[in-house]
């Protein structure tokens, strides 16, 4: 689902891609720094930003966290002149790393922006977790109404309760975690914190984004 917000006229492209294999431990500076490098040397016309550090206008509507590999990541970008979608795709897959792979270039509603709905994951878990034990602690989680986690950043913690954004959590055979995510506009759950109500390492797990619902 598309959530169109009015914005002053501007030329702007959606970009939908892949981040597979080692670039999932790129993290997210370094994904932007890729992306402006291949608009770069594919010669097209972008929009910079003003002062004394430009950059080019890049927006990543949400930042995908180290170690997870994406089928459906997007990110939108300004172009200070009149090009085609087709074109944008030509020139830009000459530039990109087959694991950033480049699904679908489109124009964007000259006064839109997309938001993202929810997320769907696939968690492919280590063989020494139960599913006995795994489908009890999903009951669980299910079940509750409030499910309260603590957040830190800039040394400053916060407690979220994080139940409202987790839509559905499904174990499935051989040894697989399919999770729904909700994003609304106070905020999402983050995988990492889902893994750690299942009592599941991070590390230990092979964290997937199957889908993005925009």
């Amino acid at each position: 689902c598309m959530l169109l917000l009015d914005m002053t006229s501007k030329i702007k492209f959606l970009i939908n891609y892949t981040k597979l294999g080692e670039f999932r431990f790129s993290s997210h500076l370094e994904l932007k720094a890729l992306w402006e490098r291949a608009f770069r040397r594919a010669e097209i016309p972008v929009k910079w930003t003003q002062g004394f550090n430009p950059h080019i206008k890049l927006s990543f509507p949400w930042a995908l966290p180290i170690n997870v590999e994406s089928f459906d990541e997007i990110l939108e970008v300004e172009l200070s002149e009149e090009l085609s979608a087709e074109s944008i795709e030509k020139r830009l897959l000459k530039q990109l790393p087959k694991e950033i792979g480049l699904k679908k270039v489109f124009r964007l509603k000259a006064k839109s922006r997309i938001l993202p709905e929810s997320w769907t994951y696939r968690i492919e878990i280590d063989e020494d977790s139960k599913n006995s034990m795994l489908n009890r602690r999903i009951e669980r989680i299910l079940l509750e109404e409030k499910i309260e986690v603590v957040r830190e950043k800039q040394s400053r913690k916060r407690t979220v309760d994080i139940r409202p954004f987790i839509r559905n959590i499904e174990l499935l055979p051989p040894q697989q975690l399919i999770v729904s995510i909700k994003f609304t506009g106070s905020g999402s759950a983050k995988v990492r914190e889902i893994l750690d109500l299942l009592n599941l390492k991070p590390q230990n797990q092979k964290v997937t984004k199957l889908r993005s619902y925009w």
